[in-house]
């Protein structure tokens, strides 16, 4: 079976907070920071979100083929922590990335 681990890294704020992690608009993990989690998927494209109250990631589309682990990253930003990130483009305001496997 296929796996996704998402992590969320130490960030720059909101530490009492955990981020919630969506899998194709299915809230999948709560992470505080420095926690992941191995999510078993079926292979095949799935997109994921990181949320925190009203601010969220951009989708992220990844394709996982049988038996590979795909790992990513999701943070609060330091956009997040600004008035125009907050307010005025909370859709983009927190980070989620692939991370390369020679960098896991």
């Amino acid at each position: 079976m296929a796996m996704v681990t998402v992590r969320r890294r130490h960030d720059l704020g909101r530490l009492l907070r955990r981020l919630k992690v969506e899998m194709d608009g299915v809230v999948v993990a709560r992470l505080k920071q420095g926690s992941s989690v191995d999510l078993q998927v079926v292979p095949g494209d799935h997109t994921f979100r990181a949320r925190l109250d009203w601010q969220t990631s951009s989708p992220l589309t990844v394709s996982v083929a049988d038996e590979q682990r795909v790992v990513l990253e999701a943070a609060v930003g330091e956009h997040a922590q600004t008035f125009e990130g907050t307010f005025c483009q909370p859709g983009t305001s927190l980070e989620l990335s692939p991370v390369p496997p020679a960098a896991r």
